[in-house]
């Protein structure tokens, strides 16, 4: 497998609804079996909307291809369903929390994913007559757009090579894909004249194979300066106007420590090393790039209100809280003279036992609450509830400056909070049990704004795995009802027919394929022979309803056509012969 990532204001949400692009004028439908990954299209597709509309920015969201070789697919579908659905989301899930990493994925991070499986083994372009070999692949969008603050989420850095390949290689290692070679070839010449794009290119090559590769590939002229010397370490290329590009300094440490391989570079040999490590290597890299440098980054990034309303959002109650709360409604007794004194002032009570407490309310811009052997000190001045201890009693003491807040009128949700990290720590903690739910939902009206953002619903396939598994579910009991007919397609269809509309209509490369009685048995992979119905749900990627609504087609031309049923006894010898395509 390997991952791509590019940056756009829009059309991704568009291009996965309808599949045309202007080398391909198939529909999605016609194109691909949508299954659903992760997240709402329908989401990313208003953030996008409303980003276009009110954030002007230059990128709306980034598009991330993760697609897979001939062999990642054979090891994906030599899996049960189940395993491989939950491999192809596990993969889009990491890709996303990688890219995000610092972020609360569910609360600061709209992001949707889909795989594509195609029905259309190969397509021919419309512009210049190439067939593209298609293959399974996934598709993931992940909006720039931080409902919380509202403003621009910052993705992990996409020139960083050395972690990028890291999480590639990772989720390769975890689910035992490959991580193929890849040579860029430049379409232009002219950008061997540019230093910063050629680095860009060859950034990645830790192998003297990699890297000649690509010379040749691209037909580009190099040479060595100090050819004579025992280490003709400075390699050069030519541009095209016969000037010398040093691939040498700080841009091309790997290209120098493969030139030489007696040099020390760290990175370089980090990258090299790379390919040998472990799967708990590799988690640890990544693992120590997060914790060292992503998570401490974002969190500096934040406000002070997207702080207090993420943590708002993401506390959870405990278990005695929860107990507390369901003992029903209650009043309380004052539980000393201090409380007495404490209701009489503030014309409400607090839970704690105010016992062994000093109440001073001589000063009414100076009220003062002391427990000397609890080392607590408040003070209220009105405006601001102060605390001068040392934090011994840092949870009683929060209790009780929260319930004055409470009884002055003081909304928590617009509480400002100064002081030490511990002090703030213990004050959300409380403020969030004392939100209520519908306030809670007031903490995002960003993405209140993007709901409310117009949008037709013009797609007929499913848009979350919700959607999926509820698609999938009544396509079943649709294919129940018409049982009796099932039984008789899958034993009395001819397969070659079934394979000659699968060569016609989706390119399958019949050489692949042994008919075995009713049955179609794919000779490379070690799956178990097929129905007519099952060939075209596994093999051509389609939906329950589709193989159905196929082979009643095919049946019906097999019982009143008998030019086709004489072209099929003519070619049952050899199935790569057929040909005939005019009978659908």
């Amino acid at each position: 497998m390997i991952s791509r990532v590019t940056m756009k204001s829009s059309g991704l949400c568009q291009y996965l609804i309808s599949g045309k692009r202007v080398d391909s004028p198939l529909s999605r439908e016609q194109k691909d079996s949508v299954i659903p990954l992760y997240g709402s299209l329908k989401l990313l597709q208003k953030a996008e909307e409303y980003c276009i509309k009110e954030k002007k920015w230059k990128y709306n969201y980034e598009h991330i291809t993760i697609s897979f070789s001939d062999e990642d697919i054979y090891h994906l579908e030599s899996l049960s369903n189940f395993e491989e659905n939950l491999a192809l989301q596990d993969i889009a899930k990491m890709m996303i929390k990688h890219r995000t990493n610092g972020y609360d994925l569910e609360n600061e991070v709209i992001a949707y994913s889909e795989l594509h499986n195609p029905k259309i083994k190969e397509e021919i372009s419309p512009i210049n007559g190439e067939i593209k070999k298609r293959r399974k692949h996934i598709h993931i969008g992940i909006s720039y757009l931080n409902p919380i603050s509202n403003k621009q989420l910052r993705t992990t850095f996409y020139n960083n090579s050395y972690i990028s390949d890291t999480i590639d290689r990772y989720i390769a290692k975890k689910h035992n894909l490959t991580v193929p070679l890849v040579i860029p070839k430049t379409k232009e010449t002219k950008m061997m004249s540019n230093r910063q794009k050629l680095k860009k290119e060859v950034q990645n090559f830790t192998t003297e194979k990699e890297l000649y590769s690509y010379l040749h590939i691209n037909k580009i002229e190099y040479g060595f300066t100090n050819i004579n010397s025992k280490n003709p370490s400075n390699l050069y290329v030519l541009n095209e106007k016969g000037r010398k590009i040093h691939l040498r300094g700080k841009d091309f440490l790997n290209i120098e420590a493969i030139i030489n391989p007696n040099i020390q570079i760290n990175q370089t040999s980090n990258m090299s090393k790379l390919k040998e490590k472990s799967l708990d290597e590799l988690e640890e890299i990544l693992n120590k790039y997060y914790r060292d440098y992503r998570t401490p980054m974002i969190e500096k990034r934040r406000s002070f209100e997207d702080t207090r309303n993420l943590y708002f959002l993401t506390e959870k109650e405990t278990e005695e809280e929860i107990k507390y709360q369901n003992t029903g409604n209650q009043i309380v007794a004052p539980k000393s003279a201090q409380n007495k004194i404490f209701l009489s002032y503030y014309k409400a009570q607090t839970e704690i036992n105010l016992k062994g407490f000093f109440i001073d309310t001589n000063n009414k811009n100076n009220i003062k609450i002391i427990n000397k052997n609890k080392k607590i000190h408040i003070r209220d001045t009105g405006t601001q509830i102060l605390s001068t201890s040392n934090g011994a009693n840092i949870e009683e003491e929060v209790k009780i400056m929260l319930d004055i807040a409470r009884a002055k009128g003081w909304e928590f949700h617009s509480l400002r909070v100064r002081g030490s990290e511990k002090f703030k720590k213990e004050t959300y903690r409380q403020i969030a049990l004392e939100i209520e739910v519908k306030k809670k939902k007031i903490l995002r009206p960003n993405l209140s704004t993007l709901l409310n953002v117009s949008y037709q619903q013009t797609l007929k396939r499913p848009m979350t795995p919700l959607h999926q598994k509820s698609k999938k579910i009544k396509e079943e009991k649709e294919a129940d009802k018409k049982k009796t007919s099932l039984v008789e397609l899958k034993e009395k269809i001819d397969p070659y027919l079934v394979l000659n509309y699968a060569k016609s209509k989706f390119y399958l490369d019949l050489e692949n394929y042994k008919i075995e009685g009713q049955k179609i048995n794919n000779i490379k992979n070690r799956q178990k022979v097929k129905n007519a119905i099952d060939f075209f749900q596994k093999e051509c990627n389609l939906s329950t309803k589709e193989a159905i609504e196929i082979c009643e087609k095919i049946y019906l031309t097999q019982k009143e056509d008998k030019e086709v049923i004489s072209k099929v006894k003519n070619t049952k010898k050899d199935v790569k012969n057929l040909s005939f395509i005019g009978y659908l």
